[in-house]
């Protein structure tokens, strides 16, 4: 059995990674394909068609494949920034786009990317002011909406102060509505959407952080949504 850190199920197929190499597998556990050219790919995403799917690599690739095919049909090197690239990304609601949260001049600065998956063209860029940090973007289907986790760091005398946690909208455009969460909140949604993208593997628990065991933790339904609506705070 492959030691996975990032796995994703659909209804006919299934993509496990572990770092140098990804396979593919149909609903009966068959392997139909494995790739090896690339590294540190960790996390792979499958489309809600099941016509595709994209590996995010740490050293800034989205590695896109066909699953009609097999083959790997896009590998696009977003940021030269060699790196600390584990943020989240998501298809958008239509599956014709690609959102993706970049580390782009340095591992502080971010941008929230979206690209054309047909041909994994640039469609828009919003870059954060470094101040802010995004770790994780999830489109939640009831209420037709982005939502973002994050936090602001706060600066006094030029010193980084104590940060300010909150989940938000995005729009494709900018990040609005904030609403202000506590750090416990933060931490525990943090290590569970990370967790999440991943699959739920083993080998990507014992670095999630988290007290509670994974059978549980599998049975959670913490979206970002829910979050959201239990707060009423703005920033």
């Amino acid at each position: 059995m492959h030691d996975f850190w990032g796995y994703a199920s659909g209804n006919n197929f299934s993509v496990g990674c572990t770092g140098k190499t990804t396979y593919v597998f149909d609903n009966n556990g068959k392997e139909l394909k494995k790739f090896t050219n690339q590294k540190y790919a960790y996390t792979p995403v499958i489309s809600p068609d099941e016509t595709t799917f994209v590996v995010k690599t740490t050293d800034g690739h989205l590695l896109a494949y066909s699953l009609e095919t097999l083959s790997l049909i896009n590998n696009l090197r977003f940021s030269k920034v060699d790196g600390g690239q584990d943020d989240s990304f998501c298809f958008s609601a239509d599956e014709k786009q690609l959102i993706n949260i970049e580390r782009q001049k340095d591992e502080l600065h971010q941008t929230i990317s979206t690209y054309n998956v047909e041909d994994f063209s640039l469609i828009s860029r919003f870059e954060l002011d470094g101040n802010t940090a995004i770790c994780c973007i999830e489109y939640d289907t009831a209420t037709d909406k982005y939502y973002v986790l994050g936090f602001s760091r706060q600066k006094k005398f030029l010193i980084f102060n104590k940060s300010i946690y909150f989940v938000a909208e995005f729009n494709k455009s900018e990040i609005v509505n904030a609403r202000k969460i506590s750090e416990k909140d933060f931490d525990f949604f943090h290590s569970y959407k990370s967790l999440e993208i991943m699959g739920f593997t083993p080998k990507s628990y014992k670095w999630a952080y988290l007290d509670t065991p994974l059978d549980e933790i599998k049975k959670m339904n913490c979206s970002l949504a829910k979050l959201y609506e239990q707060h009423s705070i703005n920033l």
